[in-house]
C-alpha cells in the first residue's frame, strides 16, 4: 500500500513538472486545433489562437470581434491526476499513451467550450446581440459541467478501463496457467 502511495505521489510530480513547462508549447498547439473547430461559427470571424504564458488569446481575423483571454493551464492539469492515477499501477505504458490521446482530445473540445462560452457570456452587449439567452445559458453550463466534473470524469474514466483490462488479462493468465 505505501509503495502504491509512493508511485501515485511520484506520479503526480511527475505529471506536474510535464504540465507546468509543456503548458506553453501544448497551448499553442491545442488552441490551433480548438481553433479550427471554432471556424464552423461564422460569428467569430475565423478565430486565431495565441498562447502567451499560460493563457491563451482568440482574435478573429476577419471582422470586428472582442479578444478572449482563455486561462488555457485551467484546462489542462488534469494531466496531474492522469499521470498520479497511472504511475500507482506500475507499468501500464500503452495504456496510459492512449488515454494521454484521449485526454488531448478533451483538451481540445474543451478550449474550443471556454473559447464559444468566453464569446457567449463575458463580452456584455457584442453576446447578446450574437447568442440567445439559451445558447449563452449552454454554453456557460457545459463549461462549468466539463471543469467541475467532467475534466476528473475522463481521467478516471480512462484509468478505470485501462485497469479492467488489466485484472482482466491477468485473470485469463491465472486460468491459463492453472489449466495448463
Amino acid at each position: 500500500m505505501l509503495i502504491r502511495a509512493l508511485r501515485c505521489m511520484a506520479g503526480a510530480v511527475a505529471g506536474f513538472l510535464f504540465w507546468w513547462y509543456a503548458t506553453p508549447v501544448y497551448n499553442d498547439a491545442i488552441g490551433a486545433a480548438s481553433v479550427q473547430i471554432l471556424q464552423m461559427d461564422k460569428r467569430l470571424c475565423g478565430p486565431r489562437a495565441d498562447s502567451v504564458d499560460r493563457n491563451l488569446f482568440v482574435q478573429p481575423r476577419l471582422c470586428l470581434v472582442p479578444t478572449a483571454t482563455i486561462p488555457a493551464d485551467q484546462l489542462t492539469y488534469n494531466i496531474i491526476l492522469l499521470a498520479a492515477l497511472f504511475a500507482m499501477g506500475g507499468r501500464r505504458v500503452l495504456a496510459f499513451i492512449i488515454s494521454y490521446l484521449v485526454v488531448i482530445t478533451t483538451h481540445i473540445l474543451s478550449f474550443a467550450v471556454s473559447i464559444e462560452s468566453t464569446y457567449a457570456n463575458a463580452n456584455g452587449t457584442w453576446s447578446e446581440q450574437h447568442y440567445s439567452a439559451f445558447e449563452r445559458q449552454l454554453w456557460i453550463s457545459t463549461e462549468f459541467f466539463w471543469r467541475l466534473v467532467g475534466m476528473f470524469a475522463i481521467v478516471f474514466a480512462c484509468w478505470w478501463i485501462a485497469q479492467q483490462q488489466k485484472e482482466s488479462l491477468s485473470h485469463r493468465e491465472r486460468v491459463a496457467r492453472s489449466a495448463g
